[in-house]
């Protein structure tokens, strides 16, 4: 309960000092190129370990959004036969599938940027004959 008001407080101030713009500004300016911030980490000294876990566990890979659709419909012409028209579209709404960000702090040109992605609308139509 407390840690919600303090929040709201918080989300209040940000709000009457002007300072909500200074955040949506930060927030549209992380894109493919600037996935994270890359000047919060750095390279430990030789024969030093960092305060980083190996895998990274603060910084996720980007979410998948796909919505698959399929149209089916079965005629029968005669007794015993069955024509069944399909019609499919994988990722019909052509959202792409961003990869990972490069997480090797000393590389500086890939570091914290998204580099790939995948993913294209995919349409198929098929006729299946049932005997």
């Amino acid at each position: 309960m407390g840690q919600s008001f303090e929040r709201r407080r918080i989300e209040w101030q940000a709000l009457t000092t002007g300072e909500l713009d200074d955040i949506l500004a930060y927030l549209r300016s992380l894109s493919q190129t600037r996935y994270f911030v890359q000047s919060d980490f750095s390279q430990p000294p030789n024969f030093t370990f960092g305060d980083v876990g190996r895998f990274l566990p603060n910084v996720r890979d980007p979410g998948v959004h796909n919505l698959d659709f399929s149209l089916f419909k079965t005629f029968v012409p005669k007794e015993g036969v069955r024509i069944q028209f399909r019609a499919e579209a994988f990722n019909s709404t052509n959202s792409p599938v961003w990869g990972a960000p490069g997480t090797t702090v000393s590389n500086p040109s890939t570091f914290g940027i998204v580099t790939s992605a995948s993913g294209n609308r995919t349409m198929q139509l098929a006729l299946k004959l049932y005997l």
